[in-house]
C-alpha cells in the first residue's frame, strides 16, 4: 500500500531521528546542497547536529517539511489535527512520547479527533512511543495496564493497536490503521460517521538498540538513557570504547559505501520523492495556491459619526462575509473557546454552523461536516488547530477573552521563535498570519476576569513581524482586522471592547490612522493643536471617551488650555527596535509628542508594558503612564477612578501639568 503521509514529531529531542531520515531520502540535500550523499555531506551532517546555528537536537522548520517547533511539549497533536482540516483524504501521523502525553495540551487534543469528519477533513494517526519513562520518572501511561490504556483511548474516540519492538507488528498496525482511514474516507453522503479513529501504541525499551550496560550498571530500560547515556565519552577512554562498540553495532560498513553514500540496500527502502517524509508539506498543493477572498470592508462600516456602536459586532458582520465568500475554497475558519456570543460576534454564527462532536451511537450522532467554526473550551487546543491550519495553507482567526489569553502565552512565544526560523528556511512557502482578537476587556469585567497581561507578551522580545492593534472605535477595529487578514507571516493581536463606543471617524479615515499607527485625533469637539501645552495620548478604545471628556472639562475650567489628543492604533510603532513593523521615525515621534512637553499616556493594559516601549524615546521621564492596576476588588464603575484614568482624574492632571507640573495646583472636580 502506497500512502502519502505527513509527519509531525512531538518528542522534545527527536531531531536526530528525523534528520537521519531526511538525509537518507535526499530531501535535506534538496534544500541544503552541503548535505549531499557522500563523505563530505555525512561529515557536515554530523558536525552540524546539535549546533545552535544550524540543527539543534529539537525539531524546527529549518528541517525540510517540519511545520512544528520542538522544545515545548504538548501541542503536536492539536497542530497535526489543524493540518488536515479541509483536506479530505490527507493523512498525517503524529509521533508522541509517553512523557509528552502527560501534558494538558495532549490530554485535550485526544478529543480533537472528534472534530474531524472524513468527508471534509483528513485523518491524524497518533503513534505513542511507550518506552516507559520521561526525564526523571516513569510515565503515567506506563503505569496503566494495556486494558486500561485501551479503554482510555477508546473513550477519547480511538481504536488502539498495541505493538512491540517488532517491525512486522508495526507494519501490520500501519496497514490496519490506513485501511480504517480509507474506509471512513469512502463513506457516502448519507452514511453516518461515529469513529473510532485508529491510534498506535508502540512499546519499546528506553534506550532501545543502545548499550545494555556499562561497567556493571544497567542502562537499557532505565532513566540513564535520557539524552546521553555515555555522558563522558569525550574524555573517558572506557566510555569512548563503549560508544565506539555501540555505533559499530549498527554495521555502518553495510549501511554506507566507501565514498560515504548510503548503500544500495538502504536506498532501496527510500520511497519516490512525492512520498518522502520531508516533501509532504513542501510541495503539497493543499490550499497554498488559493487566495483568501476578502470583502470590501466599507460595506460593513459604521457611517454615522458620534453614533455609538459595539466594535466586535461591526467586525462580526465582516468576518461573516469572509466565511461566506470562502466556503467553496474552504480556506478560512474561526476558532474560539466558546466565547463567540459573549464577545458579541453573533453574526458569524448566522453564516456557519459549529463543528460538532460525533456520538458513540451512530443513530444519535449530530453531524455538521461543513462547520467552519471550531469551538471548544480549551484555548491551547484552539490555537494548536489554528497553527496547523495556517502551516498547511489555510487562514483563520482566534477570538477569545483578554483574561483567558495568558493561557496561550508560552505557546504564542514559541510560535514567535517558529516564525523567525520559518521565514529564513529555504523550503518554506509564505503562510497566513496568526490573528488573535482579545475582547471582554478588564475595564468592564468582574475582578476574576481582569488580566490584560497578554497584551505585553509580544513587546520588547526582539521578534519581527508582530503587530498589536488597539483601534479606537468600530471602524478602526474593522480596518485593523482587514489589514491583519491581508498580511502574511505576522502575529497580529487586536484589542477591542465588546461595549458601545462612539464612532469617531469614517472608515476611510480610520483605515489611514491604522496604517499610520499613531495620529492626532480631531473629533467630537477636539481641535488640532499646533503648539500644545500638554499632550494627552491614549491607547485603548474604552478609555478614549474618558480622555475626550477630560479635555473638555479642563478647557471649561481653563479656556486657554492647549492640549493635543493623540491616539495609538498600532502599539508597536512606538518602539525603536530595528525589527518593529511600521515604527515611528524620530521626527514623526517628535511631531506627535513634541520634544519637551509633558505627555499623559492612558493605556488599556499594565503601564509597565507601555513604559518599556517609551524608554528609548527622547526624554522618557516626561511621559506619565496610567493604566490598569490590580488596585483591589472594586466594581467596574469605580475601576477607572481607582486606576486614575477617569475623566475627572485626567482633567485634573491636564491642568496640573499646564501650570508647570506643580502638584499643589492640581484641580479637584467636585
Amino acid at each position: 500500500m502506497h500512502q502519502r503521509i505527513g509527519l509531525i514529531v512531538g518528542p522534545a529531542h527527536a531531531a536526530a531521528a528525523l534528520l537521519a531520515n531526511l538525509f537518507i531520502e535526499g530531501t535535506l540535500a534538496d534544500c541544503y546542497k552541503e548535505f549531499r550523499h557522500g563523505d563530505s555531506g555525512l561529515e557536515c551532517l554530523v558536525r552540524s547536529f546539535g549546533s545552535e546555528g544550524t540543527f539543534t537536537t529539537e525539531i524546527g522548520p529549518l528541517m525540510p517539511g517540519v511545520i512544528y517547533q520542538g522544545g515545548e511539549l504538548g501541542h503536536s497533536l492539536a497542530v497535526a489535527q489543524g493540518t488536515v482540516l479541509d483536506c479530505p483524504g490527507s493523512v498525517v501521523a503524529c509521533f508522541l512520547g509517553d512523557g509528552e502525553a502527560e501534558t494538558g495540551g495532549i490530554a485535550g487534543a485526544w478529543h480533537g479527533g472528534r472534530f474531524l469528519h472524513p468527508r471534509t477533513c483528513g485523518a491524524v494517526l497518533p503513534v505513542v512511543n511507550l518506552n516507559g519513562f520521561k526525564v526523571g520518572s516513569a510515565s503515567l501511561f506506563s503505569r496503566m495496564s494495556e486494558d486500561d490504556l485501551r479503554s482510555y483511548l477508546s473513550g477519547c474516540g480511538y481504536r488502539a493497536f498495541f505493538v512491540g519492538p517488532d517491525h512486522l507488528e508495526m507494519h501490520l498496525a500501519l496497514l490496519k490503521s490506513l485501511s480504517l482511514i480509507q474506509k471512513y474516507s469512502a463513506l457516502g453522503e448519507s452514511e453516518p460517521f461515529s469513529g473510532p479513529w485508529p491510534a498506535i501504541v508502540l512499546r519499546t525499551t528506553k534506550g532501545w538498540t543502545g548499550p545494555l550496560e556499562f561497567e556493571g550498571t544497567v542502562l537499557s530500560g532505565t532513566l540513564d538513557n535520557h539524552k546521553t547515556p555515555l555522558k563522558e565519552a569525550h574524555f573517558c577512554t572506557s566510555q569512548m570504547n563503549a560508544l565506539d562498540a555501540w555505533l559499530r553495532s549498527y554495521k555502518p560498513l553495510e549501511c554506507f559505501d566507501r565514498e560515504g553514500r548510503p548503500s544500495a540496500s538502504v536506498l532501496a527502502g527510500v520511497p519516490p520523492p512525492s512520498l518522502r517524509v520531508g516533501s509532504y508539506f513542501v510541495d503539497r498543493p493543499s490550499k497554498r495556491n488559493v487566495t483568501l477572498c476578502l470583502p470590501e470592508p466599507t460595506n460593513h462600516a459604521a457611517n454615522v459619526i458620534s453614533e455609538s456602536r459595539i466594535p466586535t459586532v461591526v467586525s462580526s458582520g465582516y468576518l461573516a462575509s469572509v466565511l461566506r465568500d470562502n466556503v467553496k475554497e474552504a480556506i478560512f475558519r474561526v476558532f474560539s473557546p466558546d466565547e463567540l456570543q459573549s464577545c458579541r460576534f453573533e453574526s458569524i454564527l448566522e453564516t456557519s454552523s459549529r463543528t460538532l462532536v460525533w456520538s458513540s451511537d451512530p443513530g444519535a450522532a449530530e453531524l455538521v461536516p461543513d462547520g467552519r467554526i471550531m469551538e471548544v473550551l480549551n484555548e491551547p487546543l484552539c490555537l494548536g488547530w489554528l497553527l496547523g491550519y495556517l502551516a498547511n495553507g489555510g487562514h483563520g482567526i482566534l477570538l477569545t477573552y483578554e483574561a483567558f489569553a495568558p493561557i496561550l502565552a508560552s505557546m504564542t512565544l514559541q510560535y514567535m521563535r517558529f516564525l523567525r526560523q520559518w521565514v529564513d528556511a529555504p523550503w518554506t512557502p509564505s503562510i497566513g498570519s496568526l490573528n488573535i482578537v482579545l475582547t471582554s476587556l478588564c475595564w468592564r469585567n468582574s475582578y476574576t476576569h481582569r488580566n490584560p497581561d497578554f497584551l505585553g507578551l509580544p513587546l520588547g522580545k526582539g521578534f519581527g513581524g508582530i503587530e498589536v492593534y488597539t483601534p479606537y472605535d468600530a471602524n478602526a477595529l474593522l480596518a485593523s482586522i482587514d489589514r491583519g487578514l491581508r498580511s502574511s507571516q505576522n502575529i497580529n493581536l487586536f484589542v477591542a471592547s465588546k461595549t458601545e463606543i462612539p464612532i469617531l471617524a469614517t472608515y476611510e479615515q480610520a483605515a489611514r490612522d491604522v496604517e499610520a499607527g499613531c495620529a492626532e485625533l480631531e473629533t467630537l469637539g477636539i481641535a488640532h493643536s499646533d503648539n500644545p501645552d500638554v499632550v494627552l495620548a491614549v491607547c485603548g478604545d474604552y478609555l478614549l471617551p474618558e480622555a475626550i471628556a477630560a479635555i473638555k472639562l479642563a478647557k471649561d475650567r481653563k479656556p486657554g488650555l492647549n492640549a493635543r489628543l493623540v491616539y495609538v492604533t498600532r502599539l508597536n510603532c512606538l518602539g525603536r527596535a530595528t525589527e518593529t513593523l511600521g515604527e515611528l521615525s524620530e521626527l514623526e515621534f517628535e511631531n506627535l509628542f513634541t520634544i519637551d512637553k509633558t505627555v499623559l499616556f492612558v493605556f488599556t493594559g499594565y503601564p509597565i508594558h507601555l513604559k518599556g516601549l517609551l524608554f528609548d524615546r527622547p526624554s522618557p521621564s516626561r511621559f506619565r503612564v496610567y493604566g490598569y492596576t490590580n488596585c483591589g476588588f472594586w466594581p467596574s464603575h469605580e475601576l477607572l477612578a481607582r486606576c486614575g484614568v477617569d475623566r475627572l482624574s485626567l482633567a485634573s492632571r491636564l491642568l496640573e501639568y499646564t501650570e508647570g507640573g506643580d502638584a499643589s495646583k492640581a484641580v479637584t472636580f467636585l
